[in-house]
């Protein structure tokens, strides 16, 4: 019981230390923080095991709430003003393109049926959006030249 809970402190810790270093690299935390979990993984040089899929779930589900939430407070309004028309035209159009074109690709390389390649074109084009947003954004927000 002592473990886990040092081992959550220190990555907490880690998260306060790593802050400075994103922002002069111009990283997001949340990728440096995939990189730690990478190391300290089963299959990396920490060699943590973990097997809680529950548990997993759960701080997964609560870590997507507080990505979310923090990047909504984080983002000026004239971010989103300036980059709500590109994006709202690329994740409508891209979701639809995207869908589209892997779900023909998936029936004719899987073999499947159209409606079987499109299902999983749906799911894979569901994501464009967030990413179309979020590329879109970071996009107008960074520095011009001379600023």
């Amino acid at each position: 019981m002592t473990f886990p809970l040092l081992l959550g402190a220190t990555l907490v810790f880690a998260s306060i230390l790593l802050t400075p270093l994103s922002t002069r690299i111009g990283a997001p935390l949340l990728l440096l923080f995939l990189a730690i979990g990478m190391l300290l993984g089963e299959d990396g040089p920490g060699g943590v095991l973990f097997d809680d899929f529950k548990l997993a779930y759960e701080l997964g589900n609560i870590a997507l709430a507080l990505i979310l939430f923090a990047g909504g407070l984080d983002t000026p309004k004239t971010d989103i003003r300036k980059a709500a028309a590109p994006a709202l035209v690329l994740a409508t159009l891209g979701v639809v393109l995207t869908a589209a074109s892997i779900g023909v690709v998936a029936a004719w390389v899987f073999d499947w049926s159209l409606t079987q390649g499109l299902l999983l074109g749906a799911v894979i084009g569901s994501t464009d959006a967030a990413a179309t947003f979020c590329f879109t954004t970071a996009r107008y927000s960074a520095p011009g030249p001379g600023t």
